[in-house]
């Protein structure tokens, strides 16, 4: 994202840690009472600012953990009750626009449909790459993948075109809610994936006509959740549901449609457990005393597509899954 100073109603808050220009008249940073920010947090969870723009003072508030700030307020000041209300007012107003406009954009992706005709069109080279992966043809049909040959993205403020993978999301009921592109020829080797643009980013469930419950296998990443699904439940019959988030932090809003899961076996990449703050506690905080972790040595999918990993070999695994990180 492209760097922008901050306005001058807007200086209380020029101390915060990783500041971030994210458009218009808003601006994130690391939360100044949780931290909301870096390895631990998803951008939607951020201490959002916001210059003034007709609505209201300008003000910054916290998703991850709702503390609230006016830009001309004392911090070390309790705030009074007429202050309070009118902040809990405006949270209520900006989430009340927020889901009208995720509202109409989901409405706007079922009517156009745009994943079926991206399936429909594919064909024998495009299947193969999904081949390749490890995912058969009889799946590409059942999870409706596909392939455009030229996808527009934003690169350092430019456009740039690639060829991508599609991959719909459903809710149960095969409910479409976003639609998730795989670039096969990144600007950027180590950022392949976009979600449709305005659309939240949420679970990829490999038994879309239904409810994850009981146990299930939470991955990090839709390939590694598909191969997974197909070498462990559909070959094996391993009584698992199988579940993907789009990266190793997932947002609260991902764990709570898990609620009937227990236990939740998390299998994250090996990156996720090295490091001062890992990824992993996240995932941890979320899911509480429900959680396992399952530490493989390999990403999943390429222990099945590369290393001829069979369903036993992964299911060791997750039998000696573990609470701790």
């Amino acid at each position: 994202m492209r760097q922008r100073l901050l306005p001058p109603e807007l200086g209380h808050f020029s101390h915060l840690h990783d500041l971030q220009y994210q458009g218009g008249n808003e601006w994130s940073s690391a939360c100044p009472v949780c931290g909301g920010a870096g390895a631990r947090h998803d951008a939607s969870d951020r201490f959002r600012l916001f210059a003034a723009d007709g609505t209201g003072n300008a003000r910054a508030w916290c998703r991850q953990c709702g503390h609230f700030e006016w830009a001309d307020q004392d911090s070390n000041q309790r705030p009074s009750e007429e202050e309070i209300d009118k902040a809990r007012r405006i949270r209520e107003k900006l989430l009340e626009d927020e889901n009208r406009r995720l509202r109409s954009r989901i409405a706007e992706l079922r009517q156009d449909a745009y994943w079926r005709g991206y399936h429909d069109a594919m064909r024998e080279p495009h299947r193969a790459l999904w081949r390749q992966a490890g995912i058969p043809d009889e799946f590409q049909d059942y999870w409706e993948l596909g392939f455009i040959e030229n996808k527009r993205i934003k690169w350092n403020g430019t456009d740039y075109t690639t060829p991508a993978l599609t991959i719909p999301y459903f809710q149960p009921g095969r409910d479409p809610v976003n639609i998730q592109y795989r670039l096969t020829n990144p600007p950027n080797a180590g950022d392949k994936y976009r979600f449709s643009y305005g659309l939240k980013p949420d679970l990829w469930l490999t038994e879309p006509d239904s409810t994850p419950q009981n146990a299930v296998l939470l991955m990090e990443g839709m390939k590694k959740a598909a191969v997974t699904f197909i070498e462990v439940v559909a070959r094996a019959s391993n009584r698992y549901s199988v579940v993907a988030m789009p990266s190793k932090h997932p947002q609260s809003h991902m764990i709570e449609k898990l609620i009937d899961c227990d236990p939740v076996y998390v299998i994250l990449d090996p990156d996720a457990y090295t490091g001062r703050n890992p990824a992993a506690l996240k995932t941890a905080d979320l899911l509480g005393d429900r959680a396992r972790f399952v530490r493989l040595p390999a990403k999943a999918d390429d222990l099945f597509v590369e290393y001829g990993f069979t369903a036993r070999d992964f299911m060791q695994y997750v039998h000696s899954a573990s609470k701790a990180i």
